[in-house]
Protein backbone atom coordinates (compact mmCIF):
# COMPACT_ATOMS: atom_id res chain seq x y z
CA UNK A 1 0.00 0.00 0.00
CA UNK A 2 1.42 3.35 -1.04
CA UNK A 3 2.10 5.96 1.59
CA UNK A 4 0.87 9.53 1.23
CA UNK A 5 3.01 12.40 2.48
CA UNK A 6 1.60 15.91 2.96
CA UNK A 7 3.54 19.13 2.57
CA UNK A 8 2.22 22.63 3.21
CA UNK A 9 2.12 24.75 0.06
CA UNK A 10 3.99 27.75 1.38
CA UNK A 11 4.33 29.44 -2.00
CA UNK A 12 1.58 31.03 -4.06
CA UNK A 13 0.20 28.72 -6.73
CA UNK A 14 0.58 31.58 -9.22
CA UNK A 15 4.37 31.30 -8.82
CA UNK A 16 4.28 28.79 -11.65
CA UNK A 17 8.02 28.41 -12.23
CA UNK A 18 8.86 27.97 -8.55
CA UNK A 19 6.11 25.40 -7.96
CA UNK A 20 7.07 23.40 -11.04
CA UNK A 21 10.65 23.32 -9.79
CA UNK A 22 9.53 22.31 -6.28
CA UNK A 23 7.39 19.43 -7.55
CA UNK A 24 10.32 18.20 -9.66
CA UNK A 25 12.73 18.34 -6.72
CA UNK A 26 10.25 16.47 -4.53
CA UNK A 27 10.03 13.74 -7.21
CA UNK A 28 13.82 13.37 -7.00
CA UNK A 29 13.26 12.57 -3.31
CA UNK A 30 10.69 9.93 -4.19
CA UNK A 31 7.63 12.09 -3.48
CA UNK A 32 5.31 12.27 -6.47
CA UNK A 33 2.47 14.79 -6.60
CA UNK A 34 -1.03 13.27 -6.38
CA UNK A 35 -3.35 16.14 -5.46
CA UNK A 36 -3.61 19.56 -3.82
CA UNK A 37 -6.25 20.11 -1.18
CA UNK A 38 -6.76 22.44 1.78
CA UNK A 39 -3.42 24.18 1.43
CA UNK A 40 -1.51 20.89 1.32
CA UNK A 41 0.22 19.10 -1.54
CA UNK A 42 -0.29 15.34 -1.28
CA UNK A 43 2.61 13.23 -2.49
CA UNK A 44 2.78 9.49 -3.02
CA UNK A 45 5.98 8.03 -1.65
CA UNK A 46 7.85 5.93 -4.19
CA UNK A 47 11.12 5.61 -6.04
CA UNK A 48 13.12 8.79 -6.73
CA UNK A 49 12.63 9.86 -10.35
CA UNK A 50 13.48 12.75 -12.62
CA UNK A 51 10.08 14.18 -13.48
CA UNK A 52 9.21 17.53 -14.95
CA UNK A 53 5.99 19.32 -14.09
CA UNK A 54 4.09 21.98 -15.99
CA UNK A 55 1.27 24.11 -14.62
CA UNK A 56 -1.34 25.21 -17.12
CA UNK A 57 -4.10 27.73 -16.42
CA UNK A 58 -7.34 26.64 -18.09
CA UNK A 59 -10.61 28.53 -18.09
CA UNK A 60 -12.64 25.32 -18.40
CA UNK A 61 -11.90 21.79 -17.28
CA UNK A 62 -10.34 19.76 -20.12
CA UNK A 63 -12.47 17.06 -21.72
CA UNK A 64 -11.50 13.40 -21.77
CA UNK A 65 -10.40 13.77 -25.38
CA UNK A 66 -8.16 16.70 -24.45
CA UNK A 67 -6.62 14.73 -21.58
CA UNK A 68 -6.03 11.81 -23.96
CA UNK A 69 -4.29 14.22 -26.31
CA UNK A 70 -2.05 15.42 -23.46
CA UNK A 71 -1.34 11.78 -22.60
CA UNK A 72 -0.41 10.99 -26.18
CA UNK A 73 2.04 13.91 -26.04
CA UNK A 74 3.63 12.43 -22.92
CA UNK A 75 1.87 14.55 -20.27
CA UNK A 76 -0.26 12.97 -17.53
CA UNK A 77 -2.58 15.01 -15.32
CA UNK A 78 -1.07 14.88 -11.82
CA UNK A 79 -3.26 17.29 -9.83
CA UNK A 80 -5.83 20.05 -10.13
CA UNK A 81 -6.18 23.16 -7.99
CA UNK A 82 -8.98 25.51 -9.04
CA UNK A 83 -8.07 26.60 -12.59
CA UNK A 84 -4.50 25.31 -12.30
CA UNK A 85 -3.92 21.97 -14.00
CA UNK A 86 -0.61 20.30 -13.17
CA UNK A 87 0.82 17.84 -15.69
CA UNK A 88 3.84 15.58 -15.26
CA UNK A 89 6.20 13.79 -17.61
CA UNK A 90 9.51 11.92 -17.20
CA UNK A 91 12.52 14.12 -17.93
CA UNK A 92 13.87 11.66 -20.50
CA UNK A 93 10.56 11.19 -22.32
CA UNK A 94 11.25 13.90 -24.86
CA UNK A 95 7.73 15.26 -24.41
CA UNK A 96 7.14 18.57 -26.22
CA UNK A 97 6.39 21.63 -24.12
CA UNK A 98 2.72 22.36 -23.49
CA UNK A 99 3.30 25.89 -24.72
CA UNK A 100 5.93 26.66 -27.33
CA UNK A 101 4.84 30.28 -27.82
CA UNK A 102 5.12 32.42 -24.64
CA UNK A 103 3.00 35.18 -26.18
CA UNK A 104 0.19 32.73 -26.82
CA UNK A 105 0.52 31.34 -23.28
CA UNK A 106 0.07 34.85 -21.85
CA UNK A 107 -3.53 34.85 -23.13
CA UNK A 108 -4.34 31.91 -20.84
CA UNK A 109 -3.67 34.22 -17.87
CA UNK A 110 -6.11 36.89 -19.04
CA UNK A 111 -9.14 35.64 -17.10
CA UNK A 112 -7.04 35.03 -14.00
CA UNK A 113 -5.62 38.55 -14.25
CA UNK A 114 -9.13 40.04 -14.38
CA UNK A 115 -10.34 37.85 -11.50
CA UNK A 116 -7.44 38.89 -9.28
CA UNK A 117 -7.95 42.54 -10.18
CA UNK A 118 -11.56 42.29 -9.00
CA UNK A 119 -10.43 40.53 -5.82
CA UNK A 120 -7.94 43.33 -5.12
CA UNK A 121 -10.68 45.96 -5.30
CA UNK A 122 -13.02 43.96 -3.04
CA UNK A 123 -10.36 43.14 -0.43
CA UNK A 124 -8.99 46.70 -0.28
CA UNK A 125 -12.52 48.02 0.21
CA UNK A 126 -13.18 45.46 2.98
CA UNK A 127 -9.91 46.29 4.78
CA UNK A 128 -10.51 50.04 4.54
CA UNK A 129 -14.03 49.55 5.89
CA UNK A 130 -12.78 47.49 8.82
CA UNK A 131 -9.97 49.96 9.56
CA UNK A 132 -12.45 52.85 9.44
CA UNK A 133 -14.79 51.05 11.86
CA UNK A 134 -12.01 50.28 14.33
CA UNK A 135 -10.24 53.63 14.14
CA UNK A 136 -13.55 55.47 14.05
CA UNK A 137 -14.43 54.23 17.54
CA UNK A 138 -11.35 55.93 18.94
CA UNK A 139 -11.41 59.03 16.75
CA UNK A 140 -14.98 59.98 17.63
CA UNK A 141 -14.75 58.97 21.28
CA UNK A 142 -14.43 61.69 23.91
CA UNK A 143 -12.18 59.38 25.94
CA UNK A 144 -10.16 57.28 23.45
CA UNK A 145 -7.39 56.27 25.88
CA UNK A 146 -9.93 54.99 28.40
CA UNK A 147 -11.56 53.03 25.58
CA UNK A 148 -8.19 51.52 24.67
CA UNK A 149 -7.39 50.59 28.26
CA UNK A 150 -10.78 49.05 28.99
CA UNK A 151 -11.56 47.78 25.49
CA UNK A 152 -10.41 45.16 23.02
CA UNK A 153 -7.75 47.11 21.17
CA UNK A 154 -5.35 44.14 20.98
CA UNK A 155 -7.95 41.84 19.45
CA UNK A 156 -8.97 44.59 17.04
CA UNK A 157 -5.35 45.24 16.08
CA UNK A 158 -4.66 41.54 15.54
CA UNK A 159 -7.82 41.13 13.48
CA UNK A 160 -6.87 44.13 11.37
CA UNK A 161 -3.36 42.66 10.98
CA UNK A 162 -4.85 39.42 9.65
CA UNK A 163 -6.99 41.36 7.18
CA UNK A 164 -3.97 43.43 6.09
CA UNK A 165 -2.01 40.22 5.50
CA UNK A 166 -4.84 38.83 3.36
CA UNK A 167 -4.96 42.13 1.47
CA UNK A 168 -1.19 42.07 0.97
CA UNK A 169 -1.35 38.49 -0.32
CA UNK A 170 -4.13 39.27 -2.80
CA UNK A 171 -2.29 42.35 -4.10
CA UNK A 172 1.01 40.44 -4.32
CA UNK A 173 -0.67 37.62 -6.24
CA UNK A 174 -2.25 40.07 -8.65
CA UNK A 175 1.07 41.74 -9.45
CA UNK A 176 2.82 38.35 -9.69
CA UNK A 177 0.34 37.15 -12.31
CA UNK A 178 0.40 40.49 -14.09
CA UNK A 179 4.22 40.46 -14.21
CA UNK A 180 4.21 36.87 -15.50
CA UNK A 181 1.61 37.72 -18.14
CA UNK A 182 3.67 40.73 -19.24
CA UNK A 183 6.86 38.65 -19.45
CA UNK A 184 5.14 35.98 -21.54
CA UNK A 185 3.62 38.55 -23.87
CA UNK A 186 7.15 39.87 -24.47
CA UNK A 187 8.31 36.39 -25.50
CA UNK A 188 10.11 35.42 -22.28
CA UNK A 189 9.39 31.82 -21.31
CA UNK A 190 8.70 30.61 -17.78
CA UNK A 191 11.80 29.46 -15.91
CA UNK A 192 10.81 25.89 -15.04
CA UNK A 193 13.91 25.50 -12.81
CA UNK A 194 13.36 28.64 -10.75
CA UNK A 195 14.73 28.53 -7.20
CA UNK A 196 11.92 27.90 -4.71
CA UNK A 197 13.78 27.52 -1.40
CA UNK A 198 14.12 31.20 -0.46
CA UNK A 199 10.48 31.93 -1.29
CA UNK A 200 9.25 28.96 0.78
CA UNK A 201 11.45 29.97 3.70
CA UNK A 202 10.19 33.56 3.65
CA UNK A 203 6.56 32.57 3.11
CA UNK A 204 6.90 29.95 5.84
CA UNK A 205 7.99 32.59 8.33
CA UNK A 206 5.18 34.92 7.30
CA UNK A 207 2.65 32.08 7.46
CA UNK A 208 3.83 31.13 10.96
CA UNK A 209 3.32 34.71 12.16
CA UNK A 210 -0.06 34.82 10.44
CA UNK A 211 -1.08 31.55 12.11
CA UNK A 212 0.08 32.82 15.51
CA UNK A 213 -1.91 36.01 15.01
CA UNK A 214 -5.00 34.05 14.02
CA UNK A 215 -4.65 31.80 17.09
CA UNK A 216 -4.31 34.85 19.34
CA UNK A 217 -7.50 36.28 17.80
CA UNK A 218 -9.25 33.14 19.03
CA UNK A 219 -7.55 32.82 22.42
CA UNK A 220 -7.78 36.44 23.60
CA UNK A 221 -11.60 36.67 23.72
CA UNK A 222 -11.64 33.40 25.68
CA UNK A 223 -9.02 34.75 28.08
CA UNK A 224 -11.03 37.96 28.46
CA UNK A 225 -14.07 35.96 29.53
CA UNK A 226 -11.96 34.08 32.08
CA UNK A 227 -10.20 37.21 33.40
CA UNK A 228 -13.42 39.21 33.79
CA UNK A 229 -15.29 38.28 36.94
CA UNK A 230 -17.59 39.71 39.58
CA UNK A 231 -17.04 38.65 43.17
CA UNK A 232 -18.54 39.66 46.48
CA UNK A 233 -16.57 42.27 48.42
CA UNK A 234 -15.76 40.80 51.83
CA UNK A 235 -16.25 42.98 54.88
CA UNK A 236 -12.75 42.27 56.13
CA UNK A 237 -9.62 43.86 54.65
CA UNK A 238 -8.64 42.87 51.10
CA UNK A 239 -5.40 43.31 49.17
CA UNK A 240 -6.74 45.95 46.80
CA UNK A 241 -5.49 49.45 46.05
CA UNK A 242 -8.70 51.12 47.24
CA UNK A 243 -9.94 52.85 50.37
CA UNK A 244 -12.71 50.98 52.17
CA UNK A 245 -15.83 52.75 53.33
CA UNK A 246 -15.24 51.66 56.94
CA UNK A 247 -11.82 53.34 56.88
CA UNK A 248 -13.33 56.59 55.65
CA UNK A 249 -16.31 56.77 58.02
CA UNK A 250 -14.49 55.21 61.00
CA UNK A 251 -17.75 54.68 62.87
CA UNK A 252 -18.93 51.39 64.42
CA UNK A 253 -22.54 52.25 63.51
CA UNK A 254 -21.76 51.77 59.80
CA UNK A 255 -23.47 48.72 58.26
CA UNK A 256 -23.75 47.48 54.71
CA UNK A 257 -26.51 48.66 52.40
CA UNK A 258 -27.09 45.52 50.34
CA UNK A 259 -28.86 45.02 47.02
CA UNK A 260 -29.02 41.33 46.18
CA UNK A 261 -29.50 40.48 42.49
CA UNK A 262 -31.27 37.43 41.07
CA UNK A 263 -27.99 35.50 40.91
CA UNK A 264 -27.42 36.11 44.62
CA UNK A 265 -24.67 38.73 44.23
CA UNK A 266 -24.68 41.91 46.28
CA UNK A 267 -24.57 44.53 43.52
CA UNK A 268 -23.82 47.36 45.97
CA UNK A 269 -20.78 45.66 47.46
CA UNK A 270 -18.64 43.85 44.94
CA UNK A 271 -15.37 43.74 43.03
CA UNK A 272 -15.31 43.55 39.23
CA UNK A 273 -11.98 42.32 37.87
CA UNK A 274 -10.99 42.97 34.28
CA UNK A 275 -7.91 42.77 32.06
CA UNK A 276 -6.46 44.34 28.96
CA UNK A 277 -2.96 44.36 27.43
CA UNK A 278 -2.55 48.06 28.24
CA UNK A 279 -3.71 47.59 31.85
CA UNK A 280 -3.06 43.98 32.89
CA UNK A 281 -4.35 44.78 36.39
CA UNK A 282 -7.61 46.70 36.65
CA UNK A 283 -10.68 46.44 38.81
CA UNK A 284 -13.69 48.35 40.09
CA UNK A 285 -14.84 48.20 43.70
CA UNK A 286 -18.31 49.31 44.80
CA UNK A 287 -19.30 49.73 48.45
CA UNK A 288 -22.49 51.15 50.01
CA UNK A 289 -23.27 51.65 53.67
CA UNK A 290 -25.89 52.86 56.15
CA UNK A 291 -25.25 54.79 59.34
CA UNK A 292 -27.75 53.81 61.99
CA UNK A 293 -29.26 56.79 63.81
CA UNK A 294 -27.71 59.35 61.44
CA UNK A 295 -29.64 61.43 58.91
CA UNK A 296 -28.58 63.45 55.89
CA UNK A 297 -28.50 67.18 56.56
CA UNK A 298 -31.61 67.74 54.43
CA UNK A 299 -33.41 64.98 56.38
CA UNK A 300 -34.03 63.13 53.10
CA UNK A 301 -33.23 59.80 54.71
CA UNK A 302 -30.76 57.78 56.70
CA UNK A 303 -27.12 58.71 56.08
CA UNK A 304 -25.93 56.28 53.37
CA UNK A 305 -22.33 56.92 52.29
CA UNK A 306 -20.90 55.06 49.30
CA UNK A 307 -17.69 54.82 47.34
CA UNK A 308 -16.93 53.48 43.86
CA UNK A 309 -13.23 53.03 43.09
CA UNK A 310 -11.38 52.17 39.88
CA UNK A 311 -7.77 51.05 39.73
CA UNK A 312 -5.50 50.60 36.71
CA UNK A 313 -1.91 49.38 36.65
CA UNK A 314 -0.68 50.38 33.20
CA UNK A 315 1.75 48.55 30.98
CA UNK A 316 3.00 51.88 29.60
CA UNK A 317 3.48 54.48 32.37
CA UNK A 318 3.43 57.39 29.89
CA UNK A 319 -0.24 56.66 29.23
CA UNK A 320 -1.17 57.54 32.82
CA UNK A 321 -1.75 61.26 32.30
CA UNK A 322 -3.83 60.73 29.16
CA UNK A 323 -5.92 58.13 30.97
CA UNK A 324 -6.38 60.52 33.88
CA UNK A 325 -7.65 63.21 31.52
CA UNK A 326 -10.07 60.76 29.92
CA UNK A 327 -11.38 59.61 33.31
CA UNK A 328 -11.99 63.23 34.25
CA UNK A 329 -13.79 63.81 30.96
CA UNK A 330 -15.81 60.62 31.44
CA UNK A 331 -17.01 61.07 35.02
CA UNK A 332 -17.32 64.83 35.49
CA UNK A 333 -20.53 65.20 33.52
CA UNK A 334 -21.53 68.80 34.22
CA UNK A 335 -19.37 71.33 32.32
CA UNK A 336 -20.04 73.81 35.14
CA UNK A 337 -18.39 71.55 37.71
CA UNK A 338 -14.96 72.72 38.82
CA UNK A 339 -12.04 70.30 38.60
CA UNK A 340 -9.08 71.54 40.62
CA UNK A 341 -5.55 70.23 40.73
CA UNK A 342 -4.17 69.45 44.16
CA UNK A 343 -0.84 68.35 45.60
CA UNK A 344 -0.73 65.31 47.87
CA UNK A 345 2.22 63.40 49.22
CA UNK A 346 2.80 60.10 47.42
CA UNK A 347 0.98 61.05 44.20
CA UNK A 348 2.39 62.45 40.97
CA UNK A 349 -0.81 64.25 40.04
CA UNK A 350 -4.23 64.70 41.64
CA UNK A 351 -7.46 66.26 40.37
CA UNK A 352 -10.48 66.80 42.61
CA UNK A 353 -14.10 67.59 41.77
CA UNK A 354 -16.55 68.37 44.58
CA UNK A 355 -20.27 69.00 44.28
CA UNK A 356 -22.73 68.88 47.16
CA UNK A 357 -21.96 65.64 49.01
CA UNK A 358 -20.12 64.01 46.09
CA UNK A 359 -16.33 64.01 45.86
CA UNK A 360 -14.46 62.64 42.86
CA UNK A 361 -10.71 62.14 42.89
CA UNK A 362 -8.42 61.28 39.96
CA UNK A 363 -4.81 60.45 40.83
CA UNK A 364 -1.56 59.09 39.36
CA UNK A 365 1.21 57.25 41.17
CA UNK A 366 3.85 55.99 38.75
CA UNK A 367 2.13 53.53 36.42
CA UNK A 368 -0.93 53.37 38.69
CA UNK A 369 -4.08 55.39 38.01
CA UNK A 370 -6.79 55.81 40.65
CA UNK A 371 -10.33 57.09 40.48
CA UNK A 372 -12.96 57.15 43.18
CA UNK A 373 -16.37 58.71 43.58
CA UNK A 374 -17.37 59.15 47.21
CA UNK A 375 -20.78 60.29 48.40
CA UNK A 376 -20.77 61.32 52.03
CA UNK A 377 -19.56 63.91 54.50
CA UNK A 378 -15.82 63.31 54.31
CA UNK A 379 -13.53 65.27 51.99
CA UNK A 380 -10.75 64.39 49.57
CA UNK A 381 -8.28 65.60 52.17
CA UNK A 382 -9.63 62.94 54.54
CA UNK A 383 -9.51 60.10 52.02
CA UNK A 384 -6.30 60.58 49.99
CA UNK A 385 -3.92 59.99 52.94
CA UNK A 386 -5.66 56.64 53.45
CA UNK A 387 -5.10 55.77 49.78
CA UNK A 388 -1.46 56.88 49.91
CA UNK A 389 -0.78 54.26 52.58
CA UNK A 390 -1.93 51.47 50.26
CA UNK A 391 1.13 50.56 48.22
CA UNK A 392 2.11 47.36 46.45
Amino acid sequence: MSKTVKRVILDDIWAIGRNESWFSDMAKLGLHLQKIRGGFAHFEKGEPKDIKYRIDVLKHAPTIDQLDFYQDCGWALAAVYKNFYIFSSPEDSGSPELHTDPAEQSYTLGDLDRLLKRNVVIVIFAVLLMAAMILGMYLISEWPVLLMVEGDILQQTLLLTVELYVCFTVIRNYFAVRTLKQALSEGRSINHKEDWKKARLMNGGISALFLLTAVLCIILPIYDMVAWKEVALPEEAVNLQVVRLAEIEDDPRLTRDEYITEDGLDFNNQVVYDWSPLAPVQYEVREHGLMKGEMWEDLSGEYSPSITSKYYRLLIPKMAESLLQDLTQRYVYDPDDVVREAVFKGFDKVYISEKNQMTQVFAIRGREVFYFRYIGWKTAEDILPLLENKKN
